[in-house]
């Protein structure tokens, strides 16, 4: 497909402002002299069979078992000194990441318009993308100067913000690059898949969260990336996730018909389903409705983004890069069925739930695919940072439920 990046991938604002033109240089190549090369991997991956090149050479010319046994061992003795650089080197990131986080970057100001409007603090108008219902601040942390979230990343959200600004990251993100690129470092070293350092090395987005008492939603779809949590050491917050069902990837069943999961969040649950002309619609639901499912089967040729010209628009189920939305595919709502039907899902899994919760590691997750929640009792006042991708370079229009009938 013309003007499509791809890697095979089975599973799954910042403050604008015109900075100097001498900082536009640290834009081309913010993360060349960390991060390893797709081609450089590609040649790991040759020699050793991992996306990790651990410098170790198995001498072939020994023939007898003495000599093969004391190879063996030093191999082994090699790769556990690796193993144990590359920890130390994940713990020395970590530490300069808490120390680096910015202390005075939390925008206040956006913290008082996700408040509840019960309390007089906000404008109705200025949600910030539904994040009131989903972040969900108590009101005591408009006392608070610690409390709030920001965004930065090493590329901005949206293409058509690099063409308006000229850069490829907003000033506050030039002003923290370091930082930026600490956690893209760390990010790699502890998920070593060649699969998910193919899908996390470009387009990187970070949320930094404190005191947020996160209900239960799923993440906006922009491409078949994982999502990663870091909380802050010392500290006892925990991320509970759903594992059914399985958002944009799946198909269930609700009282006779067929629905595609596409958004949850704590005031309601949406689906795709068929009207009464055949065509694809939003159907939003009680929240409650989601324990009422049952699984029909996985999507394995794609993943679904929403409707658009009565049909259902999908992107790749591996990771692809799309730099506007016109390089989408649109397949009907029986091809959806069809795919469905080839990888069927017999029972709801078990456990239901996951818990993320140990401090000073990356934990991945998939936030579009799986609802999550913060659990209440735990620390929410932790510091703590959210990670994700954003190879869709634009919003897709598609993906959201403008029209829709509501059932029970």
């Amino acid at each position: 497909m013309q003007g499509v990046q791809q890697w095979s991938f089975a599973e799954q604002d910042c403050g604008s402002a015109k900075t100097a033109q001498n900082n536009n240089s640290n834009n081309s190549s913010i993360s060349s002299s960390l991060i390893p090369t797709a081609a450089s991997q590609q040649q790991h991956r040759h020699r050793h069979g991992t996306g990790l090149d651990t410098g170790i050479s198995i001498d072939s010319s020994s023939t007898t078992p003495a000599a093969g046994m004391a190879s063996t061992l030093t191999v082994v003795s090699q790769k556990r000194q690796s193993r144990a650089k590359i920890k130390l080197e994940i713990e020395k990131l970590n530490l300069l990441i808490c120390q680096d986080y910015p202390r005075s970057g939390l925008d206040h100001d956006k913290l008082l318009c996700m408040l509840d409007p019960s309390a007089g603090y906000v404008d109705p108008n200025a949600d910030y993308g539904a994040h009131r219902n989903n972040l969900q601040f108590p009101v005591h942390s408009a006392s608070g100067m610690k409390f709030g979230t920001r965004s930065l990343g090493l590329r901005y959200e949206n293409e058509h913000s690099e063409v308006y600004y000229g850069y490829k990251m907003c000033q506050f993100s030039r002003q923290h690059l370091q930082f930026l690129l600490n956690i893209q470092r760390a990010i790699y070293l502890s998920h070593p898949s060649s699969q998910i350092r193919n899908a996390t090395q470009d387009y990187m987005r970070v949320n930094l969260v404190v005191g947020a008492q996160t209900g239960e939603h799923t993440d906006t779809f922009r491409g078949a990336t994982p999502n990663f949590i870091f909380i802050e050491p010392g500290n006892t917050f925990h991320l509970r996730i759903r594992l059914f069902p399985k958002f944009h990837s799946s198909v269930v069943s609700y009282k006779g018909d067929y629905y595609i999961p596409h958004q949850y969040s704590p005031a309601r649950l949406v689906m795709i389903g068929k009207n009464d002309k055949g065509d694809p619609h939003y159907f939003k639901f009680p929240p409650s409705t989601i324990d009422k499912l049952e699984p029909v089967g996985d999507l394995h040729s794609f993943i679904v983004v929403g409707i658009k010209q009565k049909k259902i628009q999908t992107a790749p189920s591996y990771y692809s890069v799309h730099h506007t939305t016109a390089t989408l595919n649109i397949v009907s709502l029986a091809d959806v069925l069809q795919d469905a039907k080839k990888h069927p899902v017999l029972r709801k899994p078990r456990p239901m739930f996951q818990l993320k919760h140990e401090t000073n590691k990356w934990h991945i997750f998939y936030g579009w695919k799986h609802v999550h929640k913060w659990v209440a009792g735990t620390d929410s006042e932790c510091r703590r940072i959210h990670v994700f991708y954003r190879p869709i370079r634009e919003e897709v229009s598609a993906s959201r439920a403008r029209f829709f009938t509501w059932r029970d």
